[in-house]
C-alpha cells in the first residue's frame, strides 16, 4: 500500500470513530510520523499560543475544575512540542497541566480515573515529560528529577521500566546516559533500602532494571543474596526464565527457598516448574519433580500443590500412598484438601462430615470443602461425570510455562476409589440436601443475590440424587418459604433446565 492509499484509508475511517478513538489515532499517527525516516516533525506552539495555553492551564488548576476538552488541548500541545524537538516548551506545558493533574487531582467530571473523560492518552505524555525533564535539567539533577516525576504521575500512568521507556521515547540518543545510569542506580538502591513498603522496595522492578543493565543476571543474583528480599529473588528468577535458562532458574529458585525471608513455597514451585521444563528435553530429570512438589506442599499446603504432588507421576499405588501420608499431615483447617484426600481413598463418611460442618457462607474461602465434596458426591450418586468447581491457578502471564496440575477428574480416574456402599448413600444425600438448604437460607437472609445462581445449582444437583419422586418432593418443600424470591426461583428454573 502506498502512502497516498494509506492516507485515504485513514481519512475514510476517521469519521466513524468516537471522539476518544479519533484523538488517540491522531496522537499515534502524529508520533509515528515524527519518528519516521522522512524527517517531518510538527510545528511547535507559537509564543502567543504557548502563553495562552499556560494561562488556561493555570486557570483550570486554580479553580480545581475544568473542561476535559481544554485539558486535552494543553496536553496535546505539550506532546506536539516534544515531537517538534522543543523539550523546554514541552516541559513547561506538562508542568502546567499534567503535573497538577497527577499530584493535586482535578475535577474533570470523571467518576474515578481521568482517562474516563480525556481523549489524550496519558502514558505517552508521562513518558515524554520524563524525557523533557532529562533533557532540560542539569546532569547532576536528572536522576532525582525523573524519579520524582514518575512517582508524582504514577496515578496517571505507571512506568514499569523507566530506562527502557526513556530511551524509546527520546527522539535521539540521550546525552550522558552512562553517567545517568550510575546516578539512577544509586538512587534506586537508596530507595530500596529506605522503603518499608515492599511494592516500593522491589515490586516496581526499577532497581532490577538498572542492575540488569549494568551487571547482567549475576548482578541480580548478588543483589538478591545481599538483601534476601523475596522480590529481589523473583526479579532474578524472572529474568532467567525470560532467557529460557531453566537450569539456572532451578538453581536460583532452590537458593531462594533457602535464603529468602519469605515466599519459600513459591520458590519451590518455581524449582519444580524448571524441572518440568528441563524434563521435556531430558526425561531423566523427571524424577526430581515429585520431591520438589512435596516440599512445596508441606511448606504451604494448598489444594493446587496437593493436586500436583499426588498426580505428578500418574501412578495409582504412588497416588494412594501419597494420599494416606498427606492425610496424616494436612492441617486441620485445610478442610478442602482433607476432603479431597478422604474421597480419593474412598472414605465418603468423613468427607460428608466435613461438608456438613462447613459454614453456609464462605464457599469462596480456600479451605471450604464444598467445591470438592459436593460435585464428587453428585457424580458418585448419579454415576455421572465429575464436574469440579475449583477455580484455576493464577500463574505466570499468558504464554509463559505453568506447572502441570492434574484436575480432580484426572486424579479420581487414576485413584479409582470404590463406589460408596449403598448403605451410606442416604447419608451422602442427606449431607448434600442439608448443605443446599443452609446455603439458600443464609444467602436469602443476607440478600446476596449475586450468589443465587450457586445456591440454585446446589438445589438442582441435590434434587437429582436418589429417587426422582423423593427429590421433587424435597425440592418443593425446600422452596416453599421462598415463593416471593423471584430471582432465586428464576435461577433455579435455569439450573433445572
Amino acid at each position: 500500500m502506498t502512502a497516498p492509499q494509506l492516507r485515504a484509508v485513514i481519512l475514510a475511517l476517521v469519521p466513524w470513530l468516537d471522539r476518544a478513538s479519533e484523538a488517540r489515532v491522531r496522537q499515534t499517527v502524529l508520533e509515528g510520523a515524527s519518528r519516521g525516516s522522512g524527517g517531518w516533525s510538527p510545528d511547535r506552539p507559537s509564543d502567543a499560543e504557548f502563553a495562552r495555553l499556560e494561562a488556561l492551564a493555570g486557570a483550570i488548576v486554580d479553580a480545581g475544575v475544568g473542561d476535559p476538552r481544554m485539558v486535552d488541548g494543553v496536553l496535546l500541545q505539550g506532546s506536539r512540542a516534544f515531537l517538534a524537538g522543543d523539550a523546554a516548551t514541552s516541559r513547561r506545558l506538562f508542568e502546567a497541566m499534567l503535573v497538577p493533574l497527577g499530584v493535586e487531582g482535578l475535577d474533570l467530571g470523571q467518576h474515578e480515573l481521568e482517562s474516563e473523560v480525556l481523549t489524550t492518552s496519558l502514558g505517552p505524555c508521562v513518558r515524554q515529560y520524563a524525557v523533557a525533564l532529562y533533557l532540560t535539567c542539569p546532569a547532576e539533577e536528572r536522576a532525582q528529577a525523573v524519579e520524582e516525576a514518575l512517582d508524582d504521575l504514577r496515578h496517571l500512568h505507571f512506568v514499569s521500566q523507566p530506562l527502557r521507556e526513556l530511551e524509546t521515547t527520546a527522539l535521539e540518543p540521550l546525552p550522558d546516559f552512562d553517567a545517568f545510569l550510575a546516578d539512577w542506580r544509586q538512587r534506586m538502591e537508596a530507595r530500596a533500602a529506605g522503603a518499608r513498603n515492599p511494592w516500593r522496595r522491589s515490586g516496581e522492578g526499577w532497581l532490577h532494571e538498572v542492575v540488569l543493565r549494568l551487571e547482567g543476571t549475576e548482578g541480580l543474583a548478588l543483589q538478591a543474596r545481599r538483601s534476601r528480599e523475596p522480590g529481589d529473588f523473583h526479579g532474578w528468577v524472572r529474568e532467567l526464565i525470560q532467557r529460557g535458562d531453566w537450569a539456572a532458574a532451578r538453581a536460583a529458585n532452590e537458593e531462594a527457598a533457602m535464603l529468602a525471608t519469605g515466599h519459600r513455597a513459591e520458590f519451590l514451585d518455581g524449582a519444580a516448574l524448571a524441572v518440568q521444563e528441563l524434563a521435556r528435553e531430558d526425561p531423566g530429570r523427571a524424577g526430581d519433580l515429585a520431591p520438589l512438589l512435596e516440599r512445596a506442599w508441606r511448606v504451604e499446603p494448598t489444594l493446587r500443590r496437593l493436586q500436583r504432588w499426588l498426580g505428578s507421576e500418574m501412578d495409582r499405588p504412588r497416588l494412594v500412598a501419597r494420599a494416606r501420608a498427606a492425610l496424616q499431615d494436612a492441617p486441620a483447617e485445610a478442610q478442602r484438601s482433607r476432603a479431597l484426600l478422604h474421597l480419593l481413598l474412598g472414605e465418603v463418611v468423613p468427607a460428608a462430615r466435613l461438608l456438613v460442618e462447613a459454614p453456609a457462607l464462605g464457599w469462596s474461602l480456600p479451605g471450604h470443602p464444598g467445591h470438592v465434596v459436593f460435585p464428587v458426591f453428585a457424580a458418585m450418586l448419579t454415576r455421572g461425570p465429575l464436574l469440579p468447581e475449583v477455580t484455576p491457578d493464577v500463574g505466570l502471564p499468558d504464554g509463559m510455562p505453568r506447572l502441570d496440575t492434574p484436575n480432580l477428574a484426572a486424579l479420581f480416574a487414576l485413584a479409582a476409589p470404590p463406589m460408596p456402599d449403598p448403605a451410606v448413600e442416604p447419608r451422602m444425600i442427606e449431607a448434600m440436601r442439608s448443605v443446599a438448604e443452609r446455603r439458600v437460607e443464609a444467602l436469602t437472609r443476607e440478600k446476596r443475590r449475586r450468589h443465587y445462581g450457586h445456591a440454585a445449582s446446589l438445589l438442582a444437583r441435590s434434587a437429582r440424587v436418589g429417587s426422582a419422586a423423593a427429590g421433587e418432593a424435597w425440592l418443593a418443600k425446600t422452596m416453599s418459604p421462598y415463593r416471593r424470591f423471584s430471582a432465586l426461583r428464576r435461577e433455579l428454573r435455569a439450573a433445572l433446565s
